[in-house]
């Protein structure tokens, strides 16, 4: 019995049942900093189900993409059909009229614009959002038909596409100027690989077989969070300035910038061979455009939820400090 007595006061005493006894004492102690951690998840996520909803009253995040040219084409084509008559077989040629458009991208793009953002709260929760002021100006070079073998071009219905990934922050009627013509964009047929879709129907001849077509256009929109643009045109500039100190720039395009205490100003220069886009294509033979977006982030610098939820994670560390 000494001897067992003994041994017991002695295992009580090793460092093994010392570990034994701070690791239990540890986990007992993390489960209340588990509980706290997953109460700041609770909240960040009902904080984000809050955001969504002010975002989807006044705009989401924008994408601009366009504008591009398209030309409705007919194309014909000799089909053949096979009959059988009392066991021989006839074929008969048939031809057949095809519909197609053509889409063209700008030769060169340049999209200057201006962001407002503001703050909005609802109750503890706050939402960024901004007005933004967007000229986009340019030109197509001459249509070329290489490409393809039209039959007819059907030169008066051609049209121009701007597309805006959320109509609903548009706060001004779309006016885009074709070589000194004005033109008034009207809602498209509806979404495509390049948004909800606004149309300007030329219905000028002129314009659509002209050696070059310049185009300028003012957007006023509305949105929140990002604002972001495709590359479309052959050479593409975008300019950015915003009274915002922590922007975050996304996508596959770094920019020049200059940052201080009044805001931000960003620049991009991308050429044709730096974006995996066809400078013209047929229907709508073309996808994943939005893997060529780039554009600006308006960072929130004060996340209180991620701040509280770093430190709930320096918990284990302070509890292993205190037993050490």
């Amino acid at each position: 019995m000494e001897t067992i007595k003994k041994q017991s006061e002695k295992f009580t005493q090793s460092i093994t049942f010392k570990a034994i006894i701070v690791s239990v004492l540890t986990l007992l102690l993390l489960i209340p900093s588990a509980m706290i951690q997953n109460l700041i998840q609770e909240r960040q996520y009902r904080s984000y189900e809050t955001i969504s909803k002010i975002n989807q009253k006044w705009s989401n995040s924008q994408t601009i993409c366009g504008p591009i040219l398209t030309i409705p084409y007919e194309e014909q084509l000799d089909e053949y059909e096979t009959t059988e008559v009392n066991k021989d077989k006839i074929v008969q040629k048939k031809t057949v009229i095809r519909k197609h458009t053509l889409n063209i991208n700008p030769e060169n793009l340049t999209i200057k614009t201006i962001l407002q953002p503001e703050e909005r709260y609802y109750g503890i929760y706050k939402a960024i959002l901004y007005k933004s002021e967007n000229i986009l100006s340019g030109n197509f070079s001459k249509v070329d038909f290489t490409s393809v073998n039209p039959h007819r071009i059907l030169w008066d219905k051609a049209y121009l596409t701007l597309g805006i990934s959320d109509l609903r922050g548009i706060t001004n009627n779309v006016n885009i100027t074709l070589n000194g013509k004005n033109y008034t964009a009207e809602l498209g047929g509806g979404e495509s690989t390049l948004g909800k879709e606004l149309i300007v129907n030329l219905n000028d001849e002129n314009i659509a077989q002209a050696d070059k077509i310049q185009f300028e256009c003012k957007l006023n929109l509305n949105g929140s969070e990002q604002i972001n643009y495709i590359p479309l045109g052959k050479n593409t500039s975008v300019q950015v300035k915003g009274e915002w100190r922590a922007p975050g720039f996304i996508g596959n395009f770094s920019p020049e910038y200059i940052l201080d205490e009044n805001g931000f100003d960003a620049k991009w220069n991308i050429l044709h061979f730096n974006r995996n886009i066809p400078d013209t294509w047929s229907d709508d033979n073309i996808k994943n455009l939005e893997q060529t977006s780039f554009g600006v982030n308006l960072v929130d610098t004060v996340d209180h939820y991620q701040q509280n939820m770093r430190s709930a994670k320096y918990a284990l560390m302070f509890i292993a400090l205190t037993f050490v």
